[in-house]
């Protein structure tokens, strides 16, 4: 091609199938037209985790032209270091801007990335993943991620998993999303079931409980925990399973109790929520849920669900009515806070605790 004179690279071209070829049937403008609906629904969960902060390689920018619809698709993308609370976290943020031609609006996307090292078990050390995860013949990295709108995290934007690009038909179950050297079927469309996911799946879980604890609660209140609610059904359920086991099993709630000026954190059975405001006396500071949790409803909710208990007048009836051995009418149910004092001849004397029940 002589235009092509002192120009570097090759140039192909290929056009389009104008007639059906065995099974394979014409690129029409519809079938165009289809491909970049395509293209622009999946350009976020393609792009997303292929930039970096600083002048690491990653990919920036994407331009598509449709020179027969006239349509034209952009997406550029940037990643900035952030710093996390948790020691031997980094934090990143990306922010990425899309266009489309056929539209006035333009969409623009959000993420807080937190990525762990961890130690390769011995034996793994031979096992082959993407060079993006590994940082060593002993280390990788995994990452965890929610997406934010205005800085709050966009707690209906459904978390996915990825490998680094998006695992079709692998979503988390919650908003928060992971990042991992997975193992997928030979279409890349599914996580498989093997004792490395496994692990990884193990590992993600316990960093994002720490960092719920760590990091999110501060930055994000009572955001942090409902980022880990159940929005759909997980596909697969590992990581959402895993996480529900840690928040009813592990030290992971925090109370209103403070040892050196840290929080107090305590297991869900551990936490009492007050059916009324007027009960949150008769609770210690730590059993009580910190206050920017159990100031939201949607999380004193996912506390139940979890395990903790409630203190409602029928508790308050027991723990005034009777010793630990006391047979009462008054029963309570299963969710329902059984507080009795070990010293209750003693304890029912003070007149200030007598005056704050008959108040209730």
């Amino acid at each position: 091609d002589p235009d092509s004179t002192g120009r570097r690279g090759v140039t192909i071209f290929v056009p389009y199938r104008t007639e059906q070829f065995q099974s394979l049937e014409p690129f029409t403008l519809e079938r165009e037209i289809a491909a970049l609906d395509g293209i622009a629904e999946d350009l976020l969960h393609t792009m997303v985790k292929l930039v970096a902060p600083g002048n690491r390689r990653g990919l920036r920018a994407v331009t598509v032209v449709s020179v027969r619809t006239g349509r034209k698709l952009h997406w550029r993308q940037n990643a900035s270091s952030i710093r996390c609370r948790r020691k031997g976290v980094t934090g990143i943020r990306r922010v990425a801007h899309f266009s489309d031609s056929g539209s006035d609006r333009t969409k623009v996307f959000e993420e807080l990335e937190f990525q762990k090292t961890l130690e390769i078990p011995e034996r793994y050390r031979n096992k082959k993943f993407p060079t993006y995860f590994r940082l060593s013949t002993e280390r990788l990295r995994i990452g965890v991620s929610v997406p934010l709108k205005r800085d709050c995290v966009l707690l209906s934007r459904l978390g996915r998993f990825y490998y680094p690009l998006a695992i079709r038909t692998g979503f988390t179950g919650s908003a928060v999303s992971v990042s991992a050297a997975f193992d997928v079927d030979a279409d890349r469309t599914s996580l498989i079931e093997s004792d490395w996911n496994s692990w990884l799946i193990d590992e993600a879980s316990k960093a994002t409980i720490e960092l719920v604890c760590h990091d999110w609660l501060r930055r994000f209140g009572a955001d942090a925990y409902l980022s880990l609610r159940s929005q759909t059904t997980a596909t697969p359920a590992w990581f959402a399973e895993k996480v529900s086991d840690l928040l009813e099993n592990s030290a992971s709630w925090p109370s209103q109790s403070r040892v050196d000026g840290h929080l107090v954190f305590r297991e869900a059975a551990n936490i009492g929520l007050a059916d009324h405001t007027s009960l949150e006396a008769f609770l210690d500071d730590d059993e009580k849920l910190d206050s920017r949790l159990s100031s939201r409803k949607e999380v004193r909710d996912l506390a139940r669900q979890c395990g903790s208990r409630t203190f409602t007048l029928d508790s308050l009836v027991r723990l005034r009515c009777g010793a630990r051995d006391a047979n009462l009418a008054t029963k309570l149910g299963g969710h329902e806070a059984d507080h009795y004092y070990t010293d209750y001849d003693t304890s029912l004397m003070n007149a200030q605790l007598q005056s704050r029940m008959a108040s209730v």
